[in-house]
């Protein structure tokens, strides 16, 4: 596992037969709407790709809480990121008209929460859904199946690898085709 200072960021190496795939799970800075906000999103965002850089892995999945629907101020940053990083939105290519997040009053829905990857991973990708039916906090779980093998992992055939930061979960399902 990879160390940051950064309580927002949880993140592993996993190695594969087609090289090390770090996975991040992120708990984005929310947008109110001051110049404070949008520092933090920018300052969270440099905290990762300084990881994404200092790991040097070859292949990148991040998953969690952006806080960043293609309305808000914040998604010009994300979107800069992801190509600086050259990764992608992978729910934005599977999901249509899902949502993430819902208020606690019920009214007001967004997608916030996200799954961007190398594409080199983004084709591993198998299956993409949004849990509806799982409630853990007032963000609905974004769930995928990467395909890959991994190297020498004392035989295990199907590993689920999930991220917990404060009530905000998300799974990634590795299933694992060859280990050797």
């Amino acid at each position: 596992m990879y160390e940051a200072e950064e309580p927002r960021i949880t993140s592993v190496l996993i190695d594969t037969v087609s090289g090390p795939i770090l996975f991040i799970n992120v708990y984005m800075p929310t947008n109110y709407g001051d110049d404070h906000s949008l520092e933090q999103y920018v300052d969270c965002l440099c905290k990762l790709q300084a990881i994404i850089v200092d790991v040097d892995a070859a292949h990148v999945f991040i998953a969690g809480d952006f806080n960043c629907d293609t309305n808000s101020r914040f998604y010009h940053e994300l979107c800069n990121f992801m190509t600086d990083n050259g990764l992608l939105m992978c729910d934005k290519s599977r999901l249509n008209n899902v949502y993430t997040y819902v208020s606690d009053n019920g009214c007001n829905c967004s997608w916030i929460d996200h799954i961007l990857s190398t594409a080199s991973l983004d084709r591993l990708i198998t299956c993409m859904t949004v849990l509806e039916d799982v409630i853990v906090s007032d963000h609905k779980p974004v769930s995928c199946y990467l395909q890959c093998s991994v190297v020498a992992w004392q035989r295990v055939w199907n590993i689920a690898v999930g991220f917990l930061i404060g009530q905000h979960v998300m799974t990634a399902h590795v299933i694992i085709t060859k280990c050797i």
